[in-house]
């Protein structure tokens, strides 16, 4: 298996976290060579801000931001991480454009309602074709849904991140 090494930006992106305004910064792919990865961890410490909060994704279009999954990265961060460490931050929310501005959402059922209007929208314009066994059908998907919503006895959610709104900007 292949794990991607990445280094955190300067923040970039501001966005509103429980009333607080935070800045996040976003990950970059790292050659995975130990000189890319010293010379990574260098530039992070002799920055002067230190990064509280990062974005699991490589981003290459500001529209990109919506949907990812916010965390907050421990104290003692070097800059630098993998696929695998990702796994283990605290994740604080999922990033929202909200008019002009980013909101970092907490409550994982707006963000599985969220989340189904992309699948929804993705699935009418054919870009998401087959999802747990049917295909451009969106009847099937809500009928999917609302199975696990029985199963969950309330709204069934998949935790922080929404995938497919890169794929959304494209339509």
């Amino acid at each position: 298996m292949t794990v991607s090494t990445s280094y955190f930006t300067a923040p970039s992106t501001s966005a509103t976290l429980n009333g607080k305004r935070i800045a996040i910064s976003h990950q970059v792919p790292l050659n995975d060579s130990p000189t890319s990865v010293e010379s990574a961890q260098l530039r992070y410490i002799q920055r002067k801000i230190k990064t509280q909060y990062g974005m699991a994704r490589w981003l290459s279009s500001a529209e990109e931001k919506h949907g990812a999954k916010i965390f907050r990265l421990p104290d003692d961060f070097m800059g630098v991480s993998n696929e695998i460490e990702d796994e283990d931050f605290d994740v604080v929310g999922t990033l929202i454009k909200q008019g002009k501005s980013w909101t970092v959402e907490t409550d994982l059922e707006k963000i599985e309602t969220l989340r189904r209007q992309c699948q929804e929208r993705l699935i009418e314009s054919g870009k998401l074709t087959i999802y747990h066994g049917f295909s451009n059908d969106v009847a099937g998907y809500r009928q999917w849904c609302k199975a696990e919503d029985e199963k969950a006895g309330k709204l069934a959610t998949r935790g922080h991140g929404i995938d497919y709104t890169r794929t959304l900007a494209s339509l």
